[in-house]
């Protein structure tokens, strides 16, 4: 298996220089450190957002640069963040939450107005006032149709 090498730069985030920032905020994040020599197994770009194992653990680095050798790389970066495919997986939830959130409130709706129906079938006052929200939504009753016949 050949091996790539990369230069890998991270976010200096307040004063904690190892600190992950937020996927959504990671394109917005400067990563400004000192870089440091990963190798990868698979072919990466300069600007891509990579994991990589650091001596304090797991972190998000950025591919600052190919490098022609090994240099002192011995670490590894375990896999290449895909922003875009990331936010169209949220924008999809997102969407189908909103769906959801909607359907819900629609079988509510019908639920309420099928109890009324029930309601109406052995209550003469409840389809009394049904008969009376049936006028109103149909927009019969206004003020220029209800006048009093003199």
């Amino acid at each position: 298996m050949s091996m790539n090498f990369y230069s890998v730069v991270f976010s200096a985030t307040g004063e904690n220089r190892s600190a992950v920032p937020a996927i959504l905020d990671m394109e917005q994040a400067t990563f400004d450190s000192k870089p440091y020599s990963y190798l990868s197994a698979a072919q990466c770009n300069i600007g891509d957002f990579v994991l990589v194992e650091t001596q304090y653990g797991i972190k998000v680095g950025k591919i600052h640069s190919e490098l022609p050798h090994k240099l002192n790389a011995t670490r590894f970066i375990l896999g290449i963040i895909d922003i875009a495919a990331f936010r169209r997986c949220r924008e999809a939830y997102e969407a189908e939450r909103a769906i959801l959130a909607q359907l819900d409130t629609v079988v509510a709706k019908l639920d309420r107005e099928e109890r009324f129906r029930q309601a109406a079938a052995t209550s003469p006052e409840v389809a009394s006032l049904i008969a009376q929200l049936d006028v109103v939504r149909l927009g019969s009753v206004t003020p220029m149709n209800n006048k009093i016949a003199e």
